[in-house]
């Protein structure tokens, strides 16, 4: 997939100049070398019920990495129909971009977590482009019950399992390992854990408090292998209260703290009218993302997540008014 060029003659500030460089540099070097990059700009693909609502904006080349999330376990059945819908949309993508494939953790035994890491494993090393897993410990309720809590295997365990897959073929050498973070709440420590079990990009929750600076920054002066991580900020496109109530809860996120009132405040109405009301969300979550999301230290690109039909229809003119694309 070719990536859109970047515009610097339209940078705003240092950090957007920085950015679009750091993007077309490394993506113009490494193709040139015959070189995999590490993508800057991925999209979470829509699964499940909404499947397929995505296909239009994938396909429109703006994104350079497809992200699919592993939802929380409904029952054999209905996640077996889940599973076979989405291999069989990473088979049929034929992309040149990423691909990426979710394992959440959840309460799921040992047994059936390396199972699923090794068929995930297999799936996205035979992608014609780059292909990654994800790891997240999972946000299943059951994790933080008494029988669970000291057994359940989190995002480092599986890191550090993959690694070993790796090394005994059960997963393809070329397949990237990936992790999130959240940089509101989790620690530096945390960050570094994960890196040293072998991850390689982060993909991070968006950062709505101010604080979430102070972390990136952070992370960006750790020394060694756990300053070579890539790090993708995390940007939803919030089309209203309801949707930003979502993330908010998603991040676990105090809803009555001083900064998130006025960021909910802060979102636009729908009083004056549906076009009206649609210029007004482009333009906040443009000023969220140049204002905010690109100015965090030390990140190599954003993941997009849109997850309203609003957000998939508007999310390039977005990106394109923010000069991400």
């Amino acid at each position: 997939m070719a990536l859109v060029s970047c515009q610097l003659g339209r940078a705003q500030t240092l950090a957007q100049q920085h950015f679009y460089r750091s993007r077309v540099f490394s993506t113009t070097i490494c193709k040139a070398l015959g070189v995999n990059t590490y993508p800057t700009c991925t999209l979470e693909r829509a699964v499940g019920e909404v499947a397929g609502s995505d296909d239009g904006l994938w396909k429109q080349g703006v994104f350079d990495g497809a992200v699919y999330p592993d939802l929380p376990i409904i029952g054999p059945a209905m996640n077996a129909g889940i599973e076979s819908q989405i291999q069989k949309q990473i088979e049929d993508e034929q992309t040149e971009g990423w691909v990426v494939r979710t394992v959440a953790a959840q309460c799921l035994s040992e047994k059936d977590i390396h199972a699923r890491m090794e068929r995930v494993g297999q799936l996205v090393g035979r992608v014609e482009g780059n292909g990654a897993i994800l790891f997240v410990s999972g946000g299943d309720p059951c994790r933080k019950m008494p029988f669970w809590k000291d057994r359940a295997k989190d995002s480092v365990y599986m890191l550090q399992h993959a690694r070993k897959m790796k090394a005994q073929g059960l997963i393809s050498a070329n397949v990237s390992l990936w992790a999130v973070a959240n940089p509101m709440l989790d620690s530096v420590d945390s960050y570094a854990r994960k890196v040293d079990a072998g991850a390689e990009v982060f993909l991070t929750q968006p950062p709505f408090l101010p604080t979430s600076e102070e972390w990136f920054a952070s992370v960006n002066q750790l020394s060694g292998d756990s300053n070579q991580a890539k790090i993708l900020v995390g940007v939803p496109i919030i089309t209203s209260q309801r949707n930003l109530d979502f993330w908010i809860r998603l991040c676990g996120l105090n809803a009555k703290e001083s900064h998130i009132e006025g960021l909910k405040k802060s979102f636009p109405g729908k009083g004056s009218g549906p076009d009206v009301f649609e210029r007004a969300v482009i333009d906040w979550n443009t000023d969220f993302l140049q204002r905010v999301a690109m100015r965090m230290p030390g990140i190599s690109g954003i993941h997009a997540m849109p997850v309203t039909g609003m957000g998939r229809r508007l999310v390039v003119d977005i990106l394109r008014e923010a000069q991400v694309t």
